[in-house]
């Protein structure tokens, strides 16, 4: 379950940072989508999911428990039905630094390092009155795989045939 949340935070997550900025204005960017990732991070060390999910975008909150409500009801025991705890379980225990960061306008994204050496791109988005951690290209492709894998599990217990090489 942990490794797949590690996974899913290396899709959708050491050293000075170096900033791909050339105005005033996409400097505030990645210092906003620095500060909010270093409070998604204290709020992971406390394991405050309401703080972390205010640290993150709506749509990424909403696809949050979408997934963990469908992982939920295909009783999916290699799926963590509550992502957000693992999630931010991960993300402690990682505490990734920030390389380099690029904005413009309301997105900025920024490289980080892991502790155990491996390197990912986070994207922020800013929303409301803050920057936040904005997941939703990542949790894209996980959802749909997971509503892919409810579809064949309803056909399966309908009785219908299921495959992708259906012949006649």
């Amino acid at each position: 379950m942990r490794r797949m949340a590690t996974a899913l935070l290396a899709l959708a997550l050491a050293g000075d940072t170096a900033f791909a900025s050339t105005t005033p204005e996409d400097a505030k960017g990645i210092e906003g989508a620095t500060q909010a990732l270093s409070h998604f991070l204290a709020a992971a060390h406390e394991r405050d999911v309401a703080e972390a999910r205010g640290w993150m975008t709506s749509r990424t909150v909403e696809m949050i428990d979408a997934f963990s409500a469908l992982a939920h009801e295909l009783h999916a025991t290699s799926i963590p039905e509550n992502l957000m705890e693992v999630w931010l379980e991960t993300f402690d225990r990682e505490r990734p630094k920030v390389l380099r960061g690029e904005a413009t306008g309301e997105r900025a994204r920024l490289t980080v390092r892991y502790q155990r050496g491996h390197l990912a791109r986070l994207d922020f988005r800013h929303e409301g009155e803050r920057w936040k951690l904005d997941l939703e290209r990542s949790l894209s492709n996980s959802l749909e795989m997971l509503e892919e894998a409810g579809e064949r599990w309803d056909a399966a217990k309908r009785g219908e045939l299921v495959g992708d090489d259906d012949h006649d």
